[in-house]
């Protein structure tokens, strides 16, 4: 595999892509009456998932699983970008000092510095590229360390890489029943930082950028972010021996979901998930007896269900922050 970041990120888009197109044929296989009565189907699950979940037994396998599969989706994007939309904007509203503007082939990269005692450096911005480190960073580094973590950050900003990661990470995780998708964005970030690693070292030393590297192991980040601590610790190996062997592309598990994940696509390509006057007939009914019968029991029936899903997200919750 090429050691290129944006090769990969393109292998990695197309195969986000490809798995995407797939499922949206599927969709479009189901029709737009099938689609607006799974809608409503869903309105009545919030009601009476029992009854729901009786009544799709009765539906073809490949139209539910498509159904699911399309809905997870959509909802790990708005997710992933609402995430990268609060980042974003927690980042704008931090107090930030101006350290530094560091020109490049591409426009000066503006260096901010950040009130933290977490020893960091990030290179920030989908748009307009900016480096922040952090006073930790600061009080920990020498000079010379302080000009490699900066220069390194520096590339990302020309490299555009927080416009980079972000994409990834959504296309990552809009396709979240593709595990193989994730071992690719981290295979991406590692060949990102090892490229900016390299452009460092050009203008500063291996054991400056390794002393840098060395303060902030393991330290968190944004999502849209590429941050100096991602994955240090295969990254130091690589500065003191150029021929280290970097960790597996893929894991076991990622391949074993990959062969289901196609196998999957199959089975929804080969039993066409289009519905038959029946099946939208069913829907129909099933949708009037949800939503238009014992609407009393209804509501009742979503109180429980609304405080039982509280309950347990209280229980995980509480074990969660031990």
């Amino acid at each position: 595999m090429s050691e290129r970041p944006d090769a990969l990120l393109a292998v990695l888009l197309v195969t986000a892509a490809a798995a995407g197109a797939t499922l949206a044929g599927a969709v479009a296989e189901i029709g737009g009456h099938g689609v607006l009565g799974l809608t409503e189907v869903g309105i009545g699950l919030l009601t009476a998932c029992f009854l729901f979940a009786f009544e799709v037994r009765h539906l073809p396998p490949a139209l539910v699983l498509t159904s699911v599969l399309a809905l997870g989706s959509a909802i790990a994007v708005v997710r992933a970008l609402l995430r990268i939309w609060r980042e974003q904007r927690l980042l704008d509203r931090l107090s930030r000092e101006a350290f530094a503007s560091v020109p490049t082939s591409t426009g000066a990269v503006p260096v901010d510095v950040v009130q933290s005692r977490t020893a960091n450096a990030f290179c920030v911005g989908i748009v307009r590229p900016r480096v922040i480190v952090t006073r930790g960073l600061l009080a920990r580094l020498d000079e010379e360390e302080l000009r490699a973590a900066l220069m390194h950050e520096v590339e990302h900003a020309r490299a555009r890489g927080p416009l980079k990661v972000a994409l990834a990470h959504v296309a990552a995780r809009a396709l979240f029943w593709l595990p193989a998708l994730r071992d690719l964005l981290d295979r991406f970030i590692l060949l990102s930082e090892l490229a900016a690693d390299r452009a460092a070292i050009k203008v500063t030393s291996r054991s400056a950028l390794a002393g840098a590297l060395s303060e902030v192991i393991e330290a968190p980040h944004p999502l849209a972010a590429v941050a100096l601590a991602d994955l240090a610790a295969p990254r130091i190996d690589r500065l003191f021996d150029e021929s280290a062997e970097l960790p597996p592309l893929f894991r076991r598990s990622s391949l074993l979901a990959g062969i289901a994940a196609i196998g999957t696509v199959a089975f929804v390509l080969v039993c066409s998930p289009h519905l038959g006057l029946g099946e939208s007939t069913q829907l129909h009914a099933m949708t009037v007896n949800l939503l238009a019968h014992r609407l009393h029991a209804r509501l009742i029936g979503f109180g429980e269900t609304a405080a039982a899903g509280a309950i347990c997200v209280a229980v995980w919750r509480k074990f969660a922050t031990r």
